[in-house]
Protein backbone atom coordinates (compact mmCIF):
# COMPACT_ATOMS: atom_id res chain seq x y z
CA UNK A 1 0.00 0.00 0.00
CA UNK A 2 1.38 3.36 -1.00
CA UNK A 3 1.39 6.09 1.60
CA UNK A 4 0.72 9.56 0.25
CA UNK A 5 2.11 12.55 2.06
CA UNK A 6 1.52 16.22 1.49
CA UNK A 7 4.38 18.21 0.06
CA UNK A 8 3.44 21.57 -1.47
CA UNK A 9 4.85 22.67 -4.80
CA UNK A 10 7.80 25.02 -4.61
CA UNK A 11 5.99 27.86 -6.36
CA UNK A 12 3.00 28.01 -3.96
CA UNK A 13 3.20 29.99 -0.74
CA UNK A 14 2.75 27.60 2.17
CA UNK A 15 2.12 30.05 5.00
CA UNK A 16 -1.59 29.25 5.04
CA UNK A 17 -1.22 26.55 7.71
CA UNK A 18 0.57 28.50 10.40
CA UNK A 19 -0.35 26.79 13.66
CA UNK A 20 0.22 29.82 15.89
CA UNK A 21 -1.10 32.63 13.72
CA UNK A 22 -3.36 35.19 15.35
CA UNK A 23 -6.60 34.47 13.55
CA UNK A 24 -7.07 30.86 14.75
CA UNK A 25 -6.20 31.93 18.30
CA UNK A 26 -8.82 34.67 18.05
CA UNK A 27 -11.26 32.12 16.65
CA UNK A 28 -10.71 29.75 19.58
CA UNK A 29 -11.20 32.59 22.04
CA UNK A 30 -14.32 34.13 20.47
CA UNK A 31 -16.19 31.20 18.88
CA UNK A 32 -17.20 29.32 22.07
CA UNK A 33 -18.59 32.57 23.45
CA UNK A 34 -21.15 32.99 20.62
CA UNK A 35 -23.60 30.22 21.63
CA UNK A 36 -23.23 31.26 25.28
CA UNK A 37 -24.36 34.77 24.39
CA UNK A 38 -27.30 33.43 22.35
CA UNK A 39 -28.50 31.12 25.12
CA UNK A 40 -28.07 33.82 27.77
CA UNK A 41 -30.07 36.23 25.61
CA UNK A 42 -32.99 33.78 25.43
CA UNK A 43 -32.81 32.82 29.10
CA UNK A 44 -32.63 36.36 30.41
CA UNK A 45 -35.08 38.16 28.13
CA UNK A 46 -35.68 40.83 30.76
CA UNK A 47 -31.97 41.70 30.72
CA UNK A 48 -31.30 40.64 34.28
CA UNK A 49 -28.36 38.36 34.94
CA UNK A 50 -27.30 38.36 31.28
CA UNK A 51 -23.60 38.57 32.11
CA UNK A 52 -23.88 35.98 34.88
CA UNK A 53 -25.70 33.57 32.59
CA UNK A 54 -23.18 34.09 29.79
CA UNK A 55 -20.26 33.43 32.11
CA UNK A 56 -21.92 30.36 33.61
CA UNK A 57 -22.43 28.84 30.15
CA UNK A 58 -18.80 29.37 29.20
CA UNK A 59 -17.88 26.64 31.68
CA UNK A 60 -19.54 24.19 29.29
CA UNK A 61 -18.26 25.80 26.09
CA UNK A 62 -14.55 26.45 26.46
CA UNK A 63 -13.24 23.08 27.77
CA UNK A 64 -14.68 21.06 24.86
CA UNK A 65 -13.52 23.74 22.41
CA UNK A 66 -9.96 23.41 23.65
CA UNK A 67 -9.93 19.64 24.32
CA UNK A 68 -11.64 18.60 21.07
CA UNK A 69 -11.45 21.69 18.87
CA UNK A 70 -7.71 22.30 18.82
CA UNK A 71 -6.83 18.71 17.82
CA UNK A 72 -9.63 18.77 15.22
CA UNK A 73 -8.29 22.03 13.76
CA UNK A 74 -4.77 20.61 13.71
CA UNK A 75 -5.89 17.42 11.93
CA UNK A 76 -8.15 19.23 9.47
CA UNK A 77 -5.47 21.75 8.56
CA UNK A 78 -3.19 18.90 7.57
CA UNK A 79 -5.63 16.46 5.99
CA UNK A 80 -8.39 18.44 4.32
CA UNK A 81 -9.37 21.91 3.23
CA UNK A 82 -10.59 24.26 5.92
CA UNK A 83 -13.74 25.33 4.12
CA UNK A 84 -16.79 26.75 5.84
CA UNK A 85 -18.73 23.52 5.34
CA UNK A 86 -15.94 21.32 6.75
CA UNK A 87 -15.33 23.49 9.81
CA UNK A 88 -19.05 23.91 10.54
CA UNK A 89 -19.68 20.16 10.15
CA UNK A 90 -16.77 19.41 12.45
CA UNK A 91 -18.21 21.86 14.98
CA UNK A 92 -21.56 20.06 14.77
CA UNK A 93 -19.96 16.65 15.33
CA UNK A 94 -17.75 17.88 18.18
CA UNK A 95 -20.70 19.67 19.78
CA UNK A 96 -22.79 16.51 19.53
CA UNK A 97 -20.05 14.48 21.18
CA UNK A 98 -19.29 16.94 23.96
CA UNK A 99 -22.98 17.62 24.61
CA UNK A 100 -23.69 13.90 24.84
CA UNK A 101 -20.75 13.41 27.21
CA UNK A 102 -21.77 16.26 29.50
CA UNK A 103 -25.59 16.14 29.36
CA UNK A 104 -26.56 12.74 27.82
CA UNK A 105 -28.49 12.44 24.54
CA UNK A 106 -30.83 15.48 24.70
CA UNK A 107 -27.83 17.62 25.56
CA UNK A 108 -26.04 16.10 22.58
CA UNK A 109 -28.71 17.44 20.24
CA UNK A 110 -28.38 20.91 21.74
CA UNK A 111 -24.63 20.48 21.58
CA UNK A 112 -24.91 19.80 17.86
CA UNK A 113 -26.70 23.11 17.31
CA UNK A 114 -24.31 25.04 19.52
CA UNK A 115 -21.32 23.27 17.95
CA UNK A 116 -22.54 24.29 14.51
CA UNK A 117 -22.77 27.91 15.64
CA UNK A 118 -19.32 27.67 17.22
CA UNK A 119 -17.83 26.10 14.09
CA UNK A 120 -19.26 28.79 11.85
CA UNK A 121 -18.09 31.61 14.14
CA UNK A 122 -14.65 30.00 14.31
CA UNK A 123 -14.53 29.85 10.52
CA UNK A 124 -15.63 33.49 10.32
CA UNK A 125 -12.92 34.77 12.66
CA UNK A 126 -10.08 32.36 11.88
CA UNK A 127 -10.38 31.20 8.29
CA UNK A 128 -12.61 33.52 6.27
CA UNK A 129 -10.76 34.83 3.25
CA UNK A 130 -7.94 32.32 3.52
CA UNK A 131 -6.92 30.30 0.54
CA UNK A 132 -6.22 26.59 0.57
CA UNK A 133 -4.50 26.88 -2.79
CA UNK A 134 -1.34 25.04 -1.73
CA UNK A 135 -3.30 22.08 -0.41
CA UNK A 136 -5.63 21.93 -3.40
CA UNK A 137 -2.77 22.09 -5.93
CA UNK A 138 -0.87 19.35 -4.12
CA UNK A 139 -3.99 17.20 -3.85
CA UNK A 140 -4.72 17.61 -7.55
CA UNK A 141 -1.12 16.72 -8.46
CA UNK A 142 -1.15 13.76 -6.06
CA UNK A 143 -4.38 12.30 -7.47
CA UNK A 144 -3.11 12.77 -11.02
CA UNK A 145 -0.04 10.67 -10.21
CA UNK A 146 -2.02 7.73 -8.79
CA UNK A 147 -2.18 4.68 -11.05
Amino acid sequence: MTRYTYSPPANVETTIFQPLSRRPVLGFLVAPLAPCILVAAFVSLDGKNFLANTLSYTVFAYPPAFVFGIPAYWLMSRRTTLSMVNVTAAGCILGLNSGAIIFALPGGLYGCVFGTITGWVFWWFALRGRSNAAFEVALRDETAQRP
